[in-house]
């Protein structure tokens, strides 16, 4: 596969194929490498978090990042509602009376997602986890990710409408992103 991308990427001058070969061929060395610890097994897993940083094609990035965004504020939406705020959500905005809060891409949770997938795949690496295991921790990151951003998102409406505390904006918007991320990691963990 990584000769094939190669040639590719040759014949149509396409950085995403040379990108592809490169990592399909760190991960067929990986593949055929074998781990002096467990005796027999391959160093394979290593190639996982090369694979997670490959940008796919055709912008299926940003249809991933279209879909959280969605899914985040449909979330966040349905928590207001548990806890009784008079709002509206159309798309991926959150209408209040008087004040609005857009779900755009920084706020989405987008660079966590993929934060927490390349994350996931170093605790993977680390704990040697087996390929069924590794699989459940990669949807389970996917799942906490969603989860985690959707509190994220929550927790801005309701700092302003009950506290007044502005987290739209600044050091409290980045101190809540990295809080809900260490919050999603401590969960991939357990």
């Amino acid at each position: 596969a990584g000769i094939i991308f190669g040639i590719a990427a040759t014949l149509f001058s396409e950085t995403w194929f040379a990108a592809a070969s490169a990592v399909m061929l760190l991960t067929s060395l990986f593949a055929r490498t074998r781990d002096g610890e467990v005796a027999g097994k391959s160093l394979l897993v290593l190639g996982l978090p090369l694979l997670i940083i490959l940008m796919p094609p055709n912008n299926l990035d940003f249809r991933v990042i279209t879909t959280l965004q969605q899914t985040s504020a449909k979330v966040s939406s349905l928590y207001l509602d548990m806890l009784n705020f008079k709002h509206h959500s159309p798309g991926t905005t959150l209408n209040f009376p008087g004040q609005n809060y857009e779900v755009e891409r920084a706020c989405s949770g987008v660079q966590s997602f993929f934060t927490l997938l390349f994350c996931t795949s170093f605790l993977i690496i680390s704990l040697r986890r087996t390929f069924w295991r590794s699989l459940l921790l990669l949807i389970s990151a996917g799942f906490w990710a969603v989860f985690m951003n959707s509190i994220r998102i929550l927790t801005i409406p309701i700092a302003d409408q009950v506290f007044q505390i502005d987290l739209t904006k600044g050091i409290a918007h980045d101190m809540l992103g990295y809080a809900a991320m260490l919050v999603a990691v401590l969960l991939i963990l357990s």
